[in-house]
Parts: C-alpha cells; sequence; structure tokens
C-alpha cells in the first residue's frame, strides 16, 4: 500500500508490465475494487493516470493483462490520508491583517472568530471552504486588553483534514474622544474650608468613541485620573 496525501493524487500513475513467453500480444484493463469489481473507462494502456480529487481513504485497483489463452491480473492499493492543517494555510474572513481586534466597550466580549466566520484550507494547490461541522475552535473570545491565541481544531468527521492550528491575536484598548464636560464646565459648592468636589459630583464629563458618538463610556474610579484641576475663589 502506498500512502498520499489529499490533493496530490493527480500527478500519480500507476504503472504494470506483463511478458510471458509464447503468448500472443496481451491486451490490458483497470478495474477499481470495492464492493464488486469495476472496469475503468478507457484505461487500457499499461499506465493509469489516478483521478485528481480521489477521496481520503483506501482505494485498490486491479490490472489485468490478457491474451486468448493466458491471463495474469495484479492488485495495487492507495491510501490517500488527511492533510493536517498545521501543514495548510488557513484564512479566517472577516480577520485584521495585523491580528488586532479593537476592545468594545458596548459589547460583552470582543470575537476574533464566531460561527458566522469563514475558515477556509488551502493545500496543494486547493482551496477549501470548512463547514460548521468541520472544525472547533478555542480561544476565540476575551472580555479585556491582552493577548490572545485562537487554536482550529479539525473533528474526525471532517473529511480531508486533520489536526489543528494556532493563531496570535491581540485586544487593543478603545480609543476615546477627549472628555465632553457638562454644563458650563463650572462647579459651585458652599465652601467648607476644602478644594475638593462634594461627592455628589460622580458625573463630570461624557467619553465617546472615535468610532461614533452615538453612546458613551462610563469610567469606573480607578480608570481615570483628573489632573490639572484648579480652585478659582470662594
Amino acid at each position: 500500500s502506498t500512502s498520499i496525501p489529499y490533493g496530490t493524487t493527480g500527478g500519480i500513475k500507476l504503472s504494470a508490465s506483463c511478458t510471458r513467453q509464447g503468448a500472443g500480444e496481451l491486451s490490458c484493463q483497470w478495474y477499481t475494487i470495492g464492493g464488486t469489481l469495476q472496469l475503468i473507462n478507457g484505461a487500457t494502456e499499461p499506465v493509469y493516470q489516478l483521478p485528481a480529487d480521489l477521496s481520503v481513504g483506501r482505494h485498490t485497483y486491479r490490472v489485468t493483462f490478457t491474451s486468448d489463452y493466458y491471463s495474469k491480473s495484479a492488485d495495487i492499493t492507495i491510501t490517500v490520508t488527511k492533510i493536517d492543517l498545521a501543514n495548510a494555510q488557513i484564512t479566517i474572513e472577516p480577520w485584521h491583517a495585523d491580528g488586532k481586534f479593537r476592545f468594545y466597550p458596548y459589547a460583552s466580549e470582543t470575537a476574533a472568530l464566531s460561527s458566522l466566520s469563514v475558515v477556509k484550507v488551502t493545500a496543494n494547490g486547493k482551496e477549501y471552504t470548512l463547514s460548521n461541522n468541520d472544525y472547533t475552535y478555542e480561544g476565540a473570545t476575551a472580555t479585556q486588553v491582552g493577548n490572545y491565541k485562537l487554536t482550529i481544531t479539525a473533528t474526525d468527521s471532517c473529511a480531508n483534514y486533520k489536526g489543528s492550528k494556532t493563531f496570535d491575536w491581540e485586544v487593543i484598548p478603545y480609543q476615546l474622544w477627549r472628555p465632553i464636560f457638562q454644563g458650563s464646565q463650572t462647579y459651585t459648592k458652599t465652601y467648607d474650608g476644602t478644594t475638593t468636589l462634594p461627592g455628589s459630583y460622580t458625573w463630570l464629563a461624557e467619553f465617546f468613541g472615535r468610532e461614533g458618538t452615538d453612546q458613551n463610556v462610563t469610567l469606573k474610579s480607578g480608570d481615570y485620573e483628573v489632573t490639572a484641576t484648579e480652585f478659582v475663589s470662594a
């Protein structure tokens, strides 16, 4: 038995020869052996080229040479193996070329891949789009800024591929515009000997994202600092 990776059988030729002293001119015929013996139409030469799209699995061929009073056969088994994803090119659509995804405060998580993504495999000059049943994935979501790893793994039921491949991706900070202060940007209180704002002033400014101003961002204590403040008068 000879093993050949999926997608490479188009360049493989099976060859056979037969000689017998005293036999007349020998004719040749190739067959496939599955549940039954199936004649391959047109395969009457000692050399037979395998189909380019031969599926993963075991394929047995029989070549038979015959003359008036003579017949000789031989079987050849070809095993087409799955391609390891680690050795293939995998593309995800959509995917940022630099592998960086911006954190969005309006979403529960940032996702590098979802059920709506399209995953394609390119190997041996052929491109194949994986179905949702062909693979599983982990490490595709994050809830904070940082570096992550996404791993795509072929399922056992995937027809032509096996193994897994890992991608590095990063969640980068959400970009804010300068704060928009409330009212006249002047805050007053009854003088009590201190220059600090009263505790009731818990919302001094709004922060909006650079990608649009349809929603504002709430910053928690510790997420920011106030600088260059000035006490004017009492």
